[in-house]
């Protein structure tokens, strides 16, 4: 298992935004998306179509006895802004406009977080989730991030398994960093290891 309280920070690099440069537009378009699909950055109006969508996606868990969202209860606003203020809110369009999907990380430890990515249900099975993800990790190497984390379900098909196809490892909880702890620990509260085994994951850059 990964020992994620050794990534270490790389010293004397700056993180840089995509908003804040003037090559963040070239980082863009240097991302690909599945024919007929289209990304873009995200925008100070979209947590609230977002959380609409991440709870559309999230019933797909219930096809594998994961009663997720709990009593239809729409996921937090608050984690989608930190990500438009402080890291990667990257929104994956049809051509006409329609929003299909997302993904969503911000700062933690010596790290870039991805602490949501969905999918609406009317795209799936187009390759829109993994280029989501490789948008994320070719931006979070862009930036100078020493490595990616997330936290997710361990035998979900499009979970762990699906993380791993992108190299993640299985990290150990004992090992944590502090931030990525606390998000586990957050977890175990709420009950969501009740619903299924989770794990922490990581993918070094």
């Amino acid at each position: 298992m990964l020992e994620v309280a050794r990534v270490p920070a790389r010293q004397g690099q700056a993180r840089r935004r995509g908003r804040d440069r003037p090559d963040g537009d070239r980082r863009l378009r240097g991302l690909s998306a599945p024919r007929g699909f289209r990304l873009r950055d995200g925008r100070d109006d979209d947590p609230a179509p977002l959380c609409a969508l991440e709870a559309r996606a999230d019933h797909l868990f219930r096809t594998v006895g994961i009663p997720l969202p709990p009593d239809g209860a729409l996921p937090p606003e608050e984690p989608l802004r930190r990500a438009l203020a402080d890291g990667l809110l990257l929104v994956a369009e049809v051509e006409d406009g329609r929003t299909a999907g997302f993904v969503a990380a911000a700062p933690l430890d010596a790290a870039l977080h991805v602490f949501t990515i969905a999918v609406d249900p009317a795209h799936m099975r187009r390759g829109l989730g993994r280029a989501l993800m490789t948008a994320a990790l070719e931006h979070a190497a862009w930036a100078f991030w020493p490595a990616v984390t997330l936290t997710t379900f361990r035998d979900v098909p499009w979970n762990a398994p699906f993380y791993r196809s992108l190299g993640f490892l299985a990290a150990d909880d004992a090992l944590l960093a502090p931030g990525l702890a606390g998000v586990r620990a957050r977890e175990r509260a709420i009950g969501l290891d009740a619903l299924g085994p989770r794990l922490a994951m990581a993918r070094l850059l």
